[in-house]
């Protein structure tokens, strides 16, 4: 394989040439079985950074329905903001007010 490389680029058939020739001659026979592998699974601090947007870009390729990708907010652009209403009582608005939320209900 090593006076292979030597050949410059490969293209992708020729790749793919040399993994079928390799796979018909290479036998696993002499591989060492491992016992039961064990994985741990360490969660970032913050995991929903990463797995929000991975599973928006998987809805979006995969469910056949049309979004408009620069429409969808992850989370709120502005924090809210507390205010005392007429009552006394105090509300939470966004600073943005005209921010309009949409939603969809998909039924399984």
């Amino acid at each position: 394989m090593d006076a292979q490389r030597m050949d410059g680029e490969w293209s992708v058939e020729k790749v793919l040439q040399v993994i079928i020739i390799n796979c018909r001659s290479w036998r696993g026979d002499g591989l060492k079985m491992f016992t039961q592998l064990r994985f741990t699974y360490e969660q970032e601090s913050h995991p929903e950074e990463f797995f929000i947007p991975y599973v928006w870009q998987l809805v979006l390729s995969r469910c056949g329905f049309s979004f408009n990708s620069g429409a969808i907010n992850l989370f709120p652009i502005d924090p809210p903001v507390e205010k005392q209403d007429t009552d006394g009582g105090v509300t939470h608005k966004h600073h943005n007010s005209d921010l309009n939320m949409h939603g969809l209900l998909l039924d399984p």
